[in-house]
């Protein structure tokens, strides 16, 4: 997705550290917000599911396998075919995982990015560019029943956005540290498709608002830096 910052959704990220911990080339096209669903058309790309009056949906990520000829939509299911079909290469859902992975993920989003966001809107609106900038305050602004302005606006809001959004890390590092206190990732030594999906939202900090990611980086004793490290031999921006 088209931004001032490069790559920013939570979504697409997660599916280019599942493709750079496979192995897996890609080439990417970049796309406005505004522009995904009639793209996605053009291309023959199936919907990911359905808007709440009936429409079909079109998302992104969504990727085109050459090899196989398929067109693939949702980051999980993304991941689910790239297990299924490159299982020579290292599993995201090792030992059968998926399920559980899926769970912990759908929590991890509440707790986490669904919990910041109030915080970072006003700043992740400042990188899109102007025509995704209309498309989203109108598509927005519909969905919540109020001016951007009046959330992002509003200093409690926003304050009690950052305390959520941070009580939800103390949650992730409780469930990681069931690996042991100096774990870093979920299941073990090596990251699985929820770890990168934990990556993507501070990749989504990061390039959205900066100042917080300076916050958010020290806590839980230096933690997400560490783990932010860890994971940058799988970012590619390509």
């Amino acid at each position: 997705m088209t931004t001032k910052v490069g790559a920013w959704s939570v979504n697409t990220w997660r599916t280019r550290y599942a493709l750079k911990y496979k192995g897996i080339p890609f080439t990417t096209t970049w796309l406005e917000l505004c522009d995904v669903e009639r793209e996605m058309i053009a291309a023959g790309a199936p919907p990911s599911g359905k808007w709440a009056d009936g429409r079909p949906k079109y998302t992104v990520p969504t990727i085109y396998d050459s090899l196989t000829k398929e067109y693939i939509t949702d980051c999980h299911e993304i991941a689910r075919y790239l297990d299924k079909t490159y299982p020579d290469k290292p599993l995201l859902f090792p030992h059968n995982t998926s399920g559980l992975q899926h769970v912990f993920t759908d929590t991890m989003f509440q707790k986490v990015p669904f919990a910041f966001f109030p915080a970072i809107l006003e700043h992740g609106f400042k990188i899109f560019n102007e025509r995704t900038q209309a498309y989203f305050r109108e598509t927005r602004e519909k969905i919540f029943g109020k001016k951007l302005e009046e959330i992002w606006g509003d200093e409690a809001v926003v304050e009690k956005a950052k305390a959520d959004g941070k009580e939800g890390l103390t949650w992730v590092e409780a469930m990681v540290k069931e690996n042991g206190d100096n774990a870093l990732f979920l299941l073990g030594d090596s990251p699985v498709d929820a770890d990168f999906a934990i990556a993507s939202v501070f990749q989504w900090i990061k390039k959205g608002y900066p100042a917080l990611w300076e916050e958010v980086k020290g806590l839980n004793g230096g933690r997400w830096a560490r783990f932010m490290e860890a994971m940058h031999q799988y970012e590619d921006e390509n």
